[in-house]
């Protein structure tokens, strides 16, 4: 039961890794997001939104702050509204949608190889 266990772990990490997301934050810089100050904190503050892999922000006047998720080709996989998200709900809806948090001083190549380096050793 143990090695079955242990090959479904390793093929979960194998498809997460062989299939990766982005996201972008499309959103008024200003006056729709300074009415949501908890998405405000989210979007704006340093290591919120910028400490997610493959995820950025683009502002358009008078937007309402939106999540749009893309597969590899660039198809859109999902929209979400941001709106009614705290700041600690939004982490959770990054790590949930398959977001990895960056880390500091890797480049993306090299966390994605300490991924998978740290699942050989298991």
């Amino acid at each position: 039961m143990k090695y079955f266990h242990f090959h479904l772990v390793c093929i979960s990490f194998i498809l997460r890794v062989a299939y990766s997301i982005s996201g972008e934050i499309i959103t008024c810089p200003a006056c729709r997001l300074n009415g949501l100050p908890e998405v405000r904190t989210f979007i704006k503050q340093p290591g919120h939104a910028d400490a997610y892999e493959n995820l950025k922000i683009t502002y358009i006047r008078g937007r309402n702050p939106d999540l749009f998720i893309r597969d590899d080709s660039g198809a859109l996989l999902e929209k979400i509204d941001l709106a009614d998200y705290t700041t600690k709900g939004l982490h959770e809806l990054m790590l949930t949608k398959g977001f990895s948090r960056k880390i500091v001083g890797v480049s993306a190549t090299d966390s994605k190889t300490l991924r998978i380096n740290s699942l050989s050793t298991v």
